[in-house]
């Protein structure tokens, strides 16, 4: 029980995270703040918008990166293989 004292203690006199989180109102709009601009940026990417939520949700371009990826790589293999080389 003294050391759950203690750590109320220290909360209640803003000492640790969660006492500068609950006494330092600057810190607790900062978090507020940010937690929000996450929540937006997760909303956003769920709704597909913007590079990253179009490649999260557009299966047709996702299928697109695949067949070029697949096509990066067998071109790679040719050239790797010496059949990439033209005859001169």
């Amino acid at each position: 029980m003294n050391r759950l004292d203690s750590i109320m203690r220290s909360v209640e006199e803003g000492q640790g995270t969660a006492g500068k989180l609950i006494r330092d109102p600057a810190l607790y709009d900062d978090a507020r703040k940010a937690t929000a601009e996450l929540l937006r940026l997760v909303e956003d990417l769920n709704a597909g918008k913007g590079t990253a939520g179009k490649l999260l949700k557009d299966e047709a371009l996702h299928r697109q990166i695949q067949s070029t990826i697949a096509k990066l790589e067998s071109s790679l293999d040719k050239i790797n293989s010496g059949q990439g080389r033209s005859a001169n």
